[in-house]
């Protein structure tokens, strides 16, 4: 993008901000799980200076450096967005919206394994690729704490060894979380549901979603693995998938809505 085209997006960005008023809002974007196409849908009406991006590489560093600002600064910004975000959750105004996305465990571990893939400027492109490390293996091999029961993990905020002491009460806890702490959930198998629902909530125009889908390139729908690679991914990730199936239950129209 050109230097013209870069003033011309912050220039259309202010005058969308100027004449919607969207709302605030926080969204915690969970690896996988068409973060992107959230982001790219929200983007076009919150001015880049009313923006708080969290670092994708460092994200830990950016809640840290977002909760030293002073508050005047910090309830400046209309749109955080970004992994771990739930961090923020107490350093925002009560009239924030706090959303997030989910998808099919599997689904999200086969998506995660074909993204470091292809991307070399990921952490873990070179272990995978060098390592000669196929997608029955990846969760084996312990590479990051995203590709063993993340959602449980994540949402219930407890350790390793907490969790897996009573995995059924962190399945509870984190689930309890997810209705309690969000207003929203949407699903990545019925995005354009979430957005549309996201621009009631927010004073946004109606989502023309399919514009705003983000690599398109590979996508797996689970169907495509193998019975070994489904029995792999499933051994490492059987609370993320017993909390996947408690949240179904509650889905409607496509989201879970908890206002």
């Amino acid at each position: 993008m050109t230097a013209f085209h870069k003033a011309l997006s912050l220039i259309k960005r202010e005058f969308s901000y100027f004449r919607i008023k969207p709302g605030r809002l926080i969204f915690d974007h969970i690896s996988k799980c068409a973060g992107t196409s959230v982001y790219y849908f929200l983007k076009p009406y919150y001015p880049y200076r009313k923006t708080y991006s969290i670092n994708g590489s460092s994200p830990e560093k950016s809640v840290q450096n977002f909760a030293r600002l002073a508050e005047k600064k910090q309830q400046s910004y209309l749109l955080i967005h970004g992994h771990l975000a739930r961090g923020l959750f107490s350093l925002v105004p009560e009239n924030t919206l706090y959303i997030t996305t989910l998808r099919d465990p599997i689904d999200r571990i086969a998506s995660h394994y074909e993204y470091v893939k292809r991307d070399k400027t990921n952490h873990l492109h070179r272990k995978v690729v060098e390592g000669n490390i196929f997608l029955t293996d990846y969760c084996a091999r312990h590479l990051s704490p995203e590709l063993e029961n993340w959602y449980v993990s994540y949402f219930s905020g407890l350790t390793k060894d907490e969790m897996y002491a009573d995995p059924g009460q962190a399945i509870e806890i984190a689930y309890s979380h997810l209705i309690k702490d969000y207003q929203l959930i949407g699903f990545q198998d019925r995005i354009p549901d979430f957005l549309n629902k996201v621009a009631e909530l927010a004073g946004l125009p109606n989502a023309k979603a399919d514009k705003h889908h983000k690599n398109k390139t590979i996508r797996h729908d689970g169907g495509s693995l193998s019975d070994e690679e489904r029995d792999s991914i499933s051994s490492y990730n059987k609370l993320d998938i017993a909390l996947y199936e408690k949240l179904m239950l509650l889905r409607k129209n496509g989201t879970i809505l908890n206002i």
